[in-house]
């Protein structure tokens, strides 16, 4: 019986198929078989500020309130325009500061609640330690809260220098609409360290509870092993006396 010839076929160029996709790639494209494992791209490296909408209103509000006080009198002789403005935009970056940005920025957070008897709590959250943090986001938070209101003492300084007592009256009802949000982030801030202290208090109880009954077992083990032994040697002592 003979054995039928083999006939191959002459396997086409595959430079014309360029246009024709597999799996997402061209049919004449060379495939890495042995790795068959696409490098991938390098990481883009994460941006310094992931936030920036929210960093942007933790300035506005402070920069046209400072703004409208130093330049609208220019624009205006009303004393009344300048009450105004300042007071609204202080207002509006107390809330936006203490409901939003102090959230996203420094993962904090603050609020009252009122008891069943009617009584009325304070509660301070910090998510320190749980959640990755921007330190540039941190310290726009941080310096922002904290600088603008030596600005405002300064201005108060100048107003009293110039007998201005009505301008005075401005900058006092600013600052005084700065001061909540700089004492409820320092209380959320030193809640956050009494709650790693503790949770590191908490962590080293554990070990060194764990570490008492290991040796405790440890112990305990040697010494039913010993009396095993000396049991065992005592039997063959009183056994080859006999």
């Amino acid at each position: 019986m003979t054995t039928p010839e083999l006939e191959f076929e002459d396997v086409p160029d595959m430079q014309g198929f360029d246009d024709i996709y597999i799996d997402g790639k061209p049919i004449g494209e060379e495939k890495d078989l042995e790795a068959n494992v696409s490098n991938p791209e390098p990481s883009k490296r994460s941006c310094a500020i992931p936030h920036p909408i929210s960093v942007f209103f933790q300035l506005a509000f402070k920069v046209l309130a400072i703004f409208s006080y130093l330049f609208m009198a220019w624009i205006s002789d009303s004393f009344t325009l300048v009450f105004i403005s300042v007071i609204l935009c202080m207002a509006a970056d107390f809330w936006t500061v203490k409901n939003v940005t102090g959230r996203l920025l420094v993962g904090m957070r603050y609020w009252n609640e009122i008891n069943d008897d009617g009584t009325s709590k304070w509660c301070y959250e910090s998510l320190e330690g749980q959640r990755k943090l921007s330190k540039t986001e941190a310290a726009i938070f941080w310096l922002s809260l904290l600088g603008f209101p030596l600005v405002w003492a300064l201005l108060g300084l100048i107003a009293i220098f110039e007998l201005s007592p009505l301008y005075l009256v401005i900058i006092i009802i600013a600052f005084v609409l700065s001061c909540p949000n700089i004492y409820g982030y320092l209380r959320c801030a030193k809640e956050a360290k009494f709650q790693l202290s503790k949770l590191a208090e908490g962590a080293s109880g554990y070990v060194e509870g764990k570490a008492k009954d290991y040796a405790q077992k440890a112990a305990t083990e040697a010494v039913k092993d010993y009396a095993k032994k000396s049991v065992s040697s005592l039997g063959s002592f009183s056994f080859g006396k006999n």
